[in-house]
């Protein structure tokens, strides 16, 4: 009931101002790259240009935090990896 229907925070809510006050701009150039915590609140800007303007969105998890049936982290099988280290 705080996100509009395109997702993003209305600013009209009380509730909100202050998480939308503390909003921090990351500006980025082609080819950079910028990670979220998954408890991060983060969004994207409305593309103001005529270039199409994509993003890619990998969730890595544990075995034993598997994602939650009918979301969007459970859409597509899992690729499981090893990192070498013991207890990942």
């Amino acid at each position: 009931e705080r996100f509009d229907e395109k997702k993003f925070f209305m600013p009209d809510l009380p509730e909100n101002k202050s998480l939308i006050d503390s909003a921090i701009t990351v500006d980025l150039q082609p080819g950079d790259l910028l990670l979220f915590h998954c408890r991060s609140l983060h969004a994207a800007g409305k593309n103001q240009t005529d270039k199409v303007k994509l993003s890619a969105v990998f969730s890595y998890h544990g075995q034993s935090n598997p994602p939650l049936d009918g979301t969007r982290s459970a859409f597509h099988p899992a690729i499981p990896f090893s990192t070498g280290l013991a207890n990942c």
